[in-house]
């Protein structure tokens, strides 16, 4: 009868780790699912920065990137007023998803910055 009361409570501290693992689970399942939204708008803030950065060195010209993470459209400002990427310059143009590029190697790089 001892030996059934020891297996008896083993199970039972057994059942109780199990359900504090699938608590964590869900917590962390939960984490991760509300979180894709911050990640995507820090991360293109990040990268929209770099870009802009890039940008504002090699154009006579200052602009300001706003690369907008609900539906991924990059807006270029300047003092003509805000354009959508599509309605830029063939020029403009280029040198956006150049520097969008660069930004997005710099960002994705191990450290940082291009070797």
């Amino acid at each position: 009868m001892d030996k059934l009361v020891q297996v008896r409570d083993q199970q039972n501290k057994q059942m109780v780790r199990l359900q504090a693992q699938e608590n964590i689970l869900e917590k962390a399942r939960y984490i991760l699912k509300n979180s894709q939204e911050p990640v995507a708008r820090n991360l293109t803030s990040r990268v929209a920065a770099q870009a802009q950065t890039i940008y504002n060195t090699m154009s006579s010209e200052a602009a300001q990137f706003n690369w907008r993470s609900g539906d991924y459209t990059l807006y270029v400002t300047t003092v003509s007023g805000e354009k959508r990427f599509a309605s830029l310059s063939g020029g403009q143009q280029m040198k956006a998803a150049l520097d969008m590029q660069l930004a997005m190697v710099m960002e994705f790089s191990r450290d940082g910055c291009l070797p």
